[in-house]
């Protein structure tokens, strides 16, 4: 178990007791004990309540945006071979020999 996972629940439930006046009637190791079964519970939410079949709206958006910029890059890339095609017919040179000379 992670470590500060652990000290995080372990802090919220030393301030639960405190919130209601009932912070010494727990033992540090059964504080320990009660935090280790919250971090369960807090794993298994999603499940319990169908988070995890519910998209998260960001994640969605950051697919949307991923999507537009391939297909932007896709037909960028479409373009500047025809670009590069017409110049290298316009010169009546083989288009990989076109290729070759633009890189050097």
């Amino acid at each position: 178990m992670k470590e500060h996972i652990l000290n995080y629940w372990i802090e919220a439930v030393d301030s639960a007791l405190e919130d209601i006046g009932k912070q010494n009637i727990l033992s540090n190791n059964d504080i320990k004990r009660l935090a280790e079964s919250l971090i369960i519970s807090s794993e298994q939410q999603s499940m319990a309540f169908g988070y995890e079949h519910i998209p998260n709206p960001l994640q969605s958006e950051i697919e949307k945006i991923k999507l537009e910029y391939e297909t932007k890059i896709k037909r960028l890339e479409q373009n500047d071979f025809i670009y590069r095609k017409n110049v290298a017919d316009r010169h009546k040179v083989d288009l990989k020999m076109y290729i070759l000379m633009v890189k050097m």
